[in-house]
């Protein structure tokens, strides 16, 4: 597994590298068709495939200005749906595939005003009121800034653009569920703006995770390295070899699929390998490498707390010399949850995602989960079958917590 982190390691020293020198295209026009997907733009991907697309942008208020794109139904009518990505990812996940086989197009198609968020440093939202992305200042964050700033932030602009529904369904993955649980649990009155929630692969613990490569970064203790090289966010799109990436991913599609599985895991759903060179144009969507410290922080300790800075900044931080503790006791009761796992999941471990299930047993009065058989970690966003294994049934039991749909 040291390879592989070394593998994963100059990967992200390249991507991560701020300035290119231009230079003539190297590489020879590709024996495969390169899919026109792989150099659009968010939009330009959806209205391709005959829906409506809107970029928005919504401010948290520590300044951090987070892009988003909206599927809305003529005259803004629908009840409101966000899909929040996972780690190192960006709303392009949900995308990838096409229509019948993506989840904002198949609920587009049922009525829904469609949401797609991005996290503060990812693709689309690498930008501030103050501060230049080019500071360590900007990159100073975990998802306990996403959990505290991001999500109700987007929670609260998709809702103020749409006049008839006062809540809105959320759908998170990986990462995506973690700010969601800490979110919760820091401000329960947040669930009065959700019909719902849906969590596909979730995570609040990887204390039994079988991805290798993050708990070798935690052994190595890398971090300092990264500040001392003034290097801050971590595997970052690469804008600069953009073309060289979507040219290498046509001709050899199985090689870009095995870098993607090395970071996130196997995937072990149906996939469209025709689809490699898009992606490749798009992801990964990049973090702060702080956030990837704290989830490096989560293999050690299976608490579901704050980020760990050490004793004497926490005092500084947090008044205390530990982390705060997420307090799952405080989630809001009401609030029905529908959860999916995968038995080959290298994340979100089957083991780690029972624990979470009976904790949630405790204290959500309406907890559904369905362990999915053979998903892993990517399957629940880029599987072509997760339309029969959870998509259709999301959506039906959507249909009983929203009103006029």
């Amino acid at each position: 597994s040291r390879v592989s982190l070394v593998v994963v390691l100059c990967l992200f020293a390249f991507c991560s590298a701020e300035y290119f020198e231009e230079e003539e295209e190297f590489y020879p026009p590709s024996r495969f068709p390169i899919d026109p997907d792989a150099n659009r733009t968010m939009c330009e991907i959806i209205q391709a495939k005959g829906y409506p697309c809107e970029e928005h942008y919504a401010t948290t208020p520590d300044g951090y200005i987070l892009g988003m794109f909206r599927m809305p139904q003529p005259n803004n009518v629908g009840p409101p749906v966000l899909l929040q990505h996972g780690l190192l990812d960006s709303s392009f996940t949900w995308v990838l595939n096409y229509p019948e086989q993506s989840f904002p197009y198949i609920l587009h198609d049922l009525g829904y005003d469609v949401w797609l968020g991005n996290n503060r440093g990812n693709t689309y939202s690498k930008n501030h009121t103050t501060l230049s992305i080019h500071s360590k200042e900007f990159w100073q964050f975990s998802w306990d800034q996403m959990a505290e700033f991001d999500f109700p932030t987007q929670i609260q602009y998709a809702l103020s653009k749409n006049a008839m529904y006062p809540k809105l369904v959320y759908i998170g993955h990986s990462e995506g569920t973690t700010q969601a649980f800490a979110g919760l649990s820091l401000n329960s009155s947040i669930a009065d703006m959700l019909y719902g929630y849906v969590g596909l692969g979730p995570v609040i613990s990887v204390t039994h995770m079988s991805n290798l490569w993050l708990r070798d970064l935690l052994e190595l203790g890398v971090e300092w390295i990264w500040n001392v090289l003034g290097i801050y966010q971590f595997l970052p799109t690469p804008v600069e070899l953009h073309s060289e990436f979507v040219w290498a991913c046509a001709e050899c599609p199985i090689c870009c699929n095995e870098v993607i599985e090395l970071i996130c895991g196997r995937h072990h759903g149906a996939f469209n390998n025709s689809r490699m060179n898009v992606m490749s144009g798009h992801e990964p969507g990049g973090t702060s490498t702080q956030n990837i410290h704290h989830w490096a922080q989560m293999v050690k300790n299976p608490t579901f707390q704050k980020m760990d800075f050490g004793a004497k900044r926490n005092e500084e931080i947090y008044g205390q010399t530990t982390p705060p503790v997420y307090n799952l006791n405080n989630l809001p009761k009401s609030l029905p949850m529908m959860l999916y796992s995968g038995s080959h999941d290298e994340l979100a471990d089957p083991d780690d995602v029972q624990t979470l299930v009976t904790t949630l047993e405790g204290i959500v009065e309406s907890v559904y989960w369905k362990e999915v058989r053979k998903y892993a970690h990517l399957d629940f966003a880029w599987a072509l079958d997760a339309v029969d294994e959870i998509y259709i049934e999301v959506t039906d039991i959507m249909r009983d917590w929203v009103e006029g749909i």
